[in-house]
């Protein structure tokens, strides 16, 4: 069947292609009866290379690129702010094609270059201690829009890194050099939201996409139980599980999912997710002064985490306007940090970035919801 003839898609197929896995994308070429391989070249031309239309796609037959573009135009996200920190992260908030805001924020550090990445427009957990939860929940991201913020950030530091270089940029969006990991801590409950975020990271750790490997994808929960055993046996990258609390009537105040899902029923699944050989399951603890930082917190901690492999990833708190609590001291860090080693306990003092442009853990939210 030639281009030509292909018949636009129904209201049923619509799609938006940027959404889309290769393999979503093979079959409606399949269907259609053009080469597969020309599957590869839209999905390398959306994803690896940026395109931002289908004028770009000059190695595509134009007949069939107006075929796909039936599906409908190219998403983006725009810049709408970024905020430089004097550490040198980047806080980035965009306007989605919907007109909603989302913040993202990119973390260079010495061997690593991070994206921590929104998969929801507010977040429906409601956890206390995070200026996201002070949002309330408007809606789900989709795939596109959350595999679009590693575009536009990787752009747009190419973009940077030509102009001081003076040197002009091959592609809108290649991450090579720029970016390592991508890690799905931003705005909302990932697993809350497992469809879209099984795709996206399809999609970031395909060759033919942004090729980021496996171990190099990072998703936090905050202890969907059901949705683990899922990403279980249909994601293939790190899962993060934010614990914060070792009792159940703090983790509860904290963290009001705990009421559905206490802490034994979430230690009970997290030991059945699949380790390889030589990795750790991350367990992040949020450290709030007088209230989840004491002595027998961490004692507890050792016991709760004495039946798999854990990395204790300790985070000290990043203040708000908008939540009553405040940070523990360097000192006391260094305490607690101790009580895990000494006990055999891999364990690390997670170090805050970004906290003076409102980038830091907990502290994402869009600035007219963050107020309601």
């Amino acid at each position: 069947m030639k281009p030509s003839m292909i018949r636009p898609p129904s209201i049923m197929e619509r799609r938006n292609l940027k959404a889309m896995t290769l393999r979503e994308i093979e079959r409606i070429i399949n269907a259609k009866g053009v080469a597969r391989y020309r599957a590869s070249q839209f999905f390398r031309w959306l994803h690896y290379k940026g395109a931002l239309s289908f004028d770009e796609m000059t190695d595509i037959p134009r007949a069939l690129r107006d075929a796909m573009a039936e599906y409908g135009p190219i998403t983006r996200l725009e810049i709408d702010k970024r905020l430089i920190s004097k550490d040198g992260s980047i806080k980035y908030r965009f306007k989605t094609p919907a007109g909603d805001y989302i913040e993202s924020v990119y973390i260079p550090e010495k061997n690593r270059q991070t994206i921590c990445v929104s998969t929801q427009v507010g977040c429906k957990m409601g956890c206390d201690f995070c200026l996201t939860g002070k949002m309330g929940f408007k809606r789900n991201l989709g795939t596109d829009e959350i595999v679009d913020q590693v575009r536009a950030i990787a752009a747009d530091l190419r973009a940077m890194e030509a102009e001081r270089t003076g040197t002009p940029q091959k592609y809108r969006s290649p991450h090579k050099g720029l970016i390592t990991n991508v890690v799905f801590m931003g705005m909302g409950e990932p697993l809350d939201n497992l469809g879209e975020v099984v795709r996206a990271v399809e999609i970031l750790t395909h060759p033919e996409g942004y090729g980021f490997s496996h171990r190099h994808v990072t998703v936090s929960t905050v202890g969907l139980v059901p949705e683990m055993i899922k990403f279980i046996h249909e994601v293939n990258a790190k899962l993060a599980v934010s614990l914060n609390a070792t009792t159940d009537e703090v983790r509860s105040k904290l963290m009001p999912i705990n009421n559905k899902y206490p802490i034994q029923m979430l230690i009970d699944t997290t030991q059945q997710l699949p380790v390889k050989r030589g990795d750790r399951i991350t367990i992040e603890y949020v450290v709030i002064r007088d209230v989840n930082d004491s002595v027998m917190d961490m004692k507890r901690m050792v016991r709760l985490v004495s039946t798999f492999p854990a990395k204790i990833n300790l985070i000290p708190y990043n203040p708000n306007p908008y939540c009553p609590y405040e940070a523990p001291s360097k000192e006391l860090m260094m305490k607690l940090l101790r009580i895990l080693v000494d006990n055999n306990v891999t364990a690390i003092i997670r170090a805050s970035k970004g906290q003076d442009v409102m980038g830091a853990c907990g502290q994402l939210a869009t600035i007219e919801e963050g107020k309601k």
